[in-house]
């Protein structure tokens, strides 16, 4: 009898482990179409787009005959829509790629100031139109970080953009970085504050989820995809980093995150570099 129970629980325990690894082949068979599906819809969607965008910017500037005033404004909505749908398509797919481990990131030493400066540059016109005031805040030791600069750049400019938009005229934004020390590994914290609305408690944790929006005012008068923060967050742990916010409602928002000083060497950061 006691045989009878022991070859039943393994084989039991067998078609289970069955049953999971074939699971797991046909969600990573899923994976990889809905990226392959993606790829080919964004090579598709994006030809059409940058032609309107294209169209738009030359009608912006007169090459079919001057424009009315308020054929100028229609003609600039076209604009930034068209961009926005674009940046849209470039965050789904980037999404797509890192959740199937293809996001290619390419390690090397970045300069952290070069490339918090050269972000801060692309939002001085905003800031200046809004009356906000824009600062940075670099420690002398920091100097550079290993990762990928264009997604560090991308991450940056993700929450500089949250920032300029939430943070009423006349607000402040002050973006940072410090080095800090964890469990023996030396690390970058870089940090944008503002002080727009900031976040309630209970919205913290849905802040860095795909596709969420919170149930504000706020929120909803600078509606976006919902993406920018939780492609943050997968780029930011891609490179071996974590990203974290700090907020109370009506007292802004600061948003800080980690990159390491040096080559990584454990599991799970050394396979995405490619030098």
């Amino acid at each position: 009898m006691m045989f009878f129970h022991q070859s039943f629980i393994l084989h039991l325990f067998c078609f289970t482990n069955r049953e999971l690894i074939s699971a797991k082949e046909m969600a990573d068979a899923a994976n990889r179409a809905k990226s392959q599906f993606l790829a080919n819809m964004s090579h598709e969607l994006r030809t059409p787009l940058n032609a309107i965008i294209g169209f738009s910017e030359m009608l912006n500037i007169g090459i079919a005959g001057e424009l009315q005033p308020d054929q100028k404004e229609y003609i600039n909505d076209i604009f930034d829509s068209g961009h926005m749908l674009l940046s849209l398509i470039s965050d789904i797919l980037d999404l797509s790629k890192i959740e199937a481990d293809k996001h290619d990131l390419k390690f090397v030493d970045v300069d952290v100031r070069t490339v918090i400066e050269r972000i801060i540059n692309l939002f001085k016109e905003k800031t200046l139109k809004r009356n906000l005031s824009l600062s940075t805040i670099i420690h002398d030791d920091v100097h550079t970080v290993y990762a990928d600069e264009r997604r560090l750049g991308q991450v940056i400019s993700n929450l500089l953009s949250n920032a300029v938009k939430f943070t009423p005229n006349g607000g402040a934004i002050t973006v940072g970085a410090v080095i800090i020390n964890t469990n023996g590994r030396q690390l970058a914290e870089i940090y944008v504050k503002d002080t727009g609305p900031g976040v309630r408690a209970e919205d913290l944790s849905k802040l860095f989820t795909e596709f969420q929006q919170l149930d504000t005012t706020e929120e909803l008068q600078h509606m976006g995809t919902g993406l920018g923060l939780a492609l943050s967050k997968k780029l930011i742990e891609a490179q071996g980093g974590t990203i974290r916010v700090e907020s109370q409602w009506m007292k802004g928002a600061e948003f800080r995150f980690t990159i390491p000083v040096n080559k990584q060497l454990e599991a799970g950061f050394e396979k995405n570099t490619s030098n």
